[in-house]
């Protein structure tokens, strides 16, 4: 009789409504960091782009599976695959997961933390996009540099990330594909919530385009971008990674193409410095003709009359270099072909791949 009373003992408090699972906790100040509109679902809606960083998500956890009707992640039949796993054992789920022939892997530390809602816990993430995500931690590929028998991990019941000995094997797992990002060491969540997180209203920003959302704050942005050799932002990088995508247009619904010239320019008056080879493409994908065209540079084909004096004073490519475009002291990036490699001389027109 005692056992049978422990046992209703028990099962009422299992059952009880101070056990059920905890709804996710969300702040109510200031805008998401990772809106619905960031993203776009595809595969039967099982996968998920981010528009941002232009990586490939699974929004289910290996153990998981889609569910279509009910628009969710349940646990695999069965348990027919496990849903935690040690290090070495999720690099191998990774290596065996294939769809239409892509490779899917495990994600970095940084690549991991640019799906963290930063708003909310219980889980830290957004629900409507990754629904169903364990509070608990998920393993990332990335050792530590100082101790190569750990791992990072971020805990997605707060966003925290910490690092574990890669032979616990009570961590999730979730995939990704994509060109790796290039970033640099994680911020700290104490840090991130020291940025201001709202720069909208700036007197830059339109705060009424719906668009807006879909933005990220200038500080995090440039975070999860490719880096020159000075560790600024590499705009021409990012362009041929997809990781950002101008349009010429800022109202969605006038979005125009954007007029590619594709005609490079070499410049050989250098000296002893390389050639420099100025690339319209790159220029001309985000930027219209008339922002440079002849306010800063003729079209009549006279040959401009540039030198590193006029740049420094803010003219000619100084106009945006050094401002809103990389440093005009990371030489490599302009002066980048070599003597040796082209025989005539003076200005000429060169066809680009």
């Amino acid at each position: 009789m005692r056992n049978q009373l422990l046992k209703l003992s028990l099962l009422s408090i299992l059952l009880s409504p101070s056990c059920a699972l905890a709804e996710q906790i969300c702040s109510t100040d200031g805008a998401k960091t990772m809106p619905d509109e960031r993203y776009v679902l595809f595969g039967d809606d099982f996968y998920v782009r981010d528009r941002v960083t232009g990586l490939e998500w699974t929004r289910c956890a290996a153990g998981q599976v889609w569910a279509a009707k009910e628009q969710t992640c349940k646990e695999a039949p069965k348990k027919q695959v496990k849903s935690w796993f040690n290090y070495d054992a999720a690099l191998s789920q990774a290596k065996q997961r294939y769809d239409n022939g892509q490779q899917w892997r495990v994600p970095t530390i940084n690549e991991l933390m640019t799906i963290i809602e930063h708003r909310c816990e219980q889980p830290a993430i957004n629900e409507k996009i990754f629904p169903n995500t364990a509070n608990r931690r998920f393993w990332t590929s990335s050792t530590m540099i100082d101790n190569d028998h750990y791992a990072w991990t971020v805990d997605f019941s707060d966003g925290q990330t910490a690092s574990i000995l890669k032979t616990i094997s009570s961590n999730h797992l979730r995939f990704v594909r994509g060109n790796r990002l290039l970033l640099n060491k994680p911020k700290t969540e104490s840090e991130l919530l020291q940025e201001d997180l709202k720069p909208w209203n700036d007197g830059i920003h339109d705060l009424e385009n719906p668009d807006l959302t879909t933005l990220l704050p200038y500080k995090r942005l440039i975070d999860i971008l490719p880096k020159d050799s000075s560790g600024h932002p590499d705009w021409a990088e990012s362009l041929n990674s997809n990781a950002i995508k101008p349009r010429a247009n800022v109202l969605a619904e006038q979005a125009e193409q954007m007029v590619v010239w594709q005609h490079d320019i070499l410049y050989k008056d250098t000296a002893t410095m390389p050639w420099v080879l100025f690339p319209h493409k790159t220029h001309s994908q985000w930027l219209a003709c008339a922002n440079c065209h002849d306010a800063i540079f003729n079209s009549d084909g006279e040959r401009a009359d540039i030198s590193m004096s006029s740049i420094y004073t803010g003219n000619h490519c100084g106009s945006c270099h050094g401002k809103v475009a990389f440093n005009v002291h990371t030489c490599e990036r302009c002066h980048s072909v070599p003597h040796e490699n082209v025989g005539s001389n003076g200005l000429r027109m060169l066809e680009s791949n």
